[in-house]
């Protein structure tokens, strides 16, 4: 039974009952039997009753009439060499084969206001509200809705909103950035079917059993169509500006999974979408993204002061060694360079901050290491305030961490400390004085870095032969 039918029935016998309380305590335990009087109820009731549920399922059913609505996508029965398509029925016998990309017409809910927030955020974050049941990967739920095959269920609203945390992070990003993070596994909308096993209506007690099913492989084309329908989308043709913003968009988000095959006409905008989703990509993969969608904007504004005011104070008592060892909290190269391994970088900051905070962000346990929710958000803030450095010896970091590689050992995950020399002289002259490691060191990239500099140096290839041709 479809649910809010059932949610019908259920109101209908609760008004039953409330009615049969009614008529015992007024009737059977008060003044007795009154037909009149109980006649006259039975009407009020009865057709209030009637009416309601009337309303209700009217209103029901105008919302199943928008899945039959046409979208203008629906395409013919015969192809452009005049051939019929015909496909046999459940009866064996033959039927037109009709052929359409779905009844889809995007729905948003409660679609966001927040300061800065571009409208086409706001429609995403709006239409992917109404995703948070739906799978990121289908073997995660065939099981069971909650976890399956050693896999913890992810949303599709959930990886959307953790992609697009951590994009508007990244140093560089802006609107256009954030809404090829949210938009990026749109296909997964009309990739996956919903499969909805109902009982008859005398087992309404039990609940309908959901599962989601493969209807085609997901790709760009879908996520780029997706998005085509949006109204704020739409709105940007009214401009040259936003006419470039669109075609950007359609093309990262086509070509993202395969970015060799971006045209060259593509733009620079394209190409540094696909960039950014591949990195963006590559941090979540050590990130538990259901845990970055329950902090808010104020307490990562309270976070970032805090870690401010406390900075100076961590990296005084901070004893830079200049022997590797397994166990070696920090060291100091010798290029004069500060590094703090990433889990005691971690540990150490926590105990500095608020109560309510470590509350906040987990921070009383630091065991996770990079996999710790509340690793984005403070690697982000450190990034911005410049105290860890983005890059070093031409590579860029992994969610703010290097791995080094000192003669045949490896040394980290680690942060690269930075320190103004205005704002910190004490500390700069306490570390001036202490010995440092010989040995120059080398960046290690792991297989989602490799990925992303391969790109990005793609991406500059194309926009040379862009130049050229």
């Amino acid at each position: 039974m479809d649910p809010r039918y059932r949610a019908i029935l259920v109101i209908s016998l609760l008004l039953t009952f409330l009615w049969a309380v009614h008529v015992v305590w007024t009737v059977l335990l008060g003044s007795g039997a009154d037909l009149t009087l109980y006649v006259r109820g039975v009407m009020v009731v009865g057709s209030g009753a009637l009416v309601g549920f009337m309303v209700v399922w009217a209103a029901a059913a105008l919302g199943s009439l928008r899945k039959s609505l046409k979208t203008g996508f629906e395409a013919e029965v015969v192809d452009e060499y005049g051939t019929g398509f015909e496909m046999v029925g459940a009866d064996g016998k033959s039927v037109p084969f009709k052929l359409s990309l779905s009844k889809f017409l995007p729905q948003m809910v409660a679609p966001p206001s927040w300061p800065g927030l571009h409208p086409l955020e706001a429609e995403l974050f709006g239409f992917l509200q109404g995703y948070r049941h739906w799978p990121l990967d289908l073997k995660a739920q065939n099981k069971h809705m909650l976890a399956g095959s050693g896999k913890d269920f992810t949303s599709l609203y959930e990886q959307a909103v953790a992609r697009w945390q951590i994009v508007r992070h990244m140093p560089g990003s802006g609107p256009w950035h954030r809404i090829a993070a949210l938009s990026k596994d749109l296909a997964l909308v009309h990739a996956y079917k919903e499969v909805r096993t109902t009982y008859p209506l005398w087992q309404v007690f039990k609940r309908d059993q959901v599962k989601f099913v493969s209807r085609c492989q997901p790709h760009g084309g879908i996520t780029a169509f997706v998005i085509s329908t949006f109204p704020a989308f739409r709105e940007l043709k009214a401009t040259r500006e936003g006419q470039d913003v669109q075609k950007a968009l359609l093309i990262a988000l086509r070509f993202h999974a395969n970015p060799t095959g971006l045209p060259l006409n593509s733009g620079p905008l394209a190409r540094e979408l696909v960039d950014y989703l591949w990195r963006a990509d590559a941090q979540l993969q050590q990130l538990d993204v259901r845990e970055l969608d329950t902090v808010t904007p104020e307490q990562l504004d309270e976070l970032k002061n805090n870690v401010k005011e406390q900075w100076l104070g961590f990296i005084s008592d901070l004893k830079p060694e200049a022997e590797l060892r397994a166990d070696v909290p920090s060291l100091k190269l010798g290029d004069g360079s500060v590094w703090v391994m990433q889990n005691a970088l971690l540990a150490e900051l926590a105990t500095l901050l608020k109560p309510t905070l470590r509350q906040a962000f987990g921070l009383w346990d630091t065991e996770a290491n990079m996999q710790h929710p509340s690793w984005a958000h403070l690697s982000h803030i450190l990034l911005e305030e410049g105290f860890i450095s983005n890059s070093y010896d031409g590579q860029a970091a992994n969610n703010g961490c290097f791995t080094l590689l000192l003669g045949m050992q490896t040394w980290g995950p680690a942060v690269n400390i930075l320190v103004n020399n205005d704002k910190f002289i004490s500390v700069t002259r306490t570390w001036q004085a202490l010995p440092s490691l010989a040995e120059s060191p080398e960046i290690v990239m792991d297989s989602q870095q490799l990925v992303a500099h391969a790109q990005a140096l793609a991406g500059n290839v194309d926009g040379k032969l862009a130049e050229l041709f």
